[in-house]
């Protein structure tokens, strides 16, 4: 769904965004509520479901640490930023409809997500960074005294990890 935030401070500094039908105005879940609906009334004050207060600050601050993960892994080689960027985006869309704004309209950090939100696509020179990665990684807690548990654990968690981020279709050239 494509809306637009209200707040006429933030106005100057975004652009449309997509945001989750959960960040919907009240005037817009009181026009789809229906006098059937359970629990409906003319005016709809609140989302259907119940509000955990408890979850946006752990969100949100989950989001900060996945926007400076991501960060740091766009300017190292051995780390993937894309994917915390995501998570970041994530976190954000059920926190803060504001830095979900900022994150996604971002010149730099934004294309990835949209990209990753309106396709689901991942570059082929990303998926080898990706899997090497995990490879890489996987080698050297080999040569560590990990127990064996932690060994297939770790193993087949990167093989699922590999054998999704591998599936995902790859962005068509526009």
């Amino acid at each position: 769904m494509r809306a637009f935030i209200d707040d006429p401070g933030l106005q100057p500094l975004l652009r449309p965004v997509y945001i989750a039908p959960h960040y919907q105005t009240i005037a817009e879940r009181a026009a789809l509520a229906t006098p059937d609906s359970p629990g409906s009334t003319s005016f709809v004050s609140e989302p259907s479901r119940p509000q955990r207060r408890w979850h946006r600050p752990l969100y949100l601050a989950a989001g900060w640490l996945c926007t400076l993960l991501g960060i740091v892994g766009l300017i190292l080689p051995v780390m993937p930023g894309t994917v915390f960027l995501i998570a970041a985006a994530w976190c954000f869309s059920r926190s803060s409809p504001r830095f979900e704004s900022w994150l996604v309209n971002h010149p730099q950090l934004g294309p990835q997500i949209v990209r990753w939100r309106k396709t689901g696509a991942i570059d082929r020179k990303t998926k080898y960074v990706a899997c090497g990665s995990m490879l890489l990684g996987f080698v050297i807690m080999a040569a560590t005294d990990a127990p064996p548990i932690a060994l297939w654990l770790s193993g087949a968690g990167l093989i699922a990890a590999g054998t999704y981020v591998a599936s995902r279709p790859e962005p068509k050239d526009e």
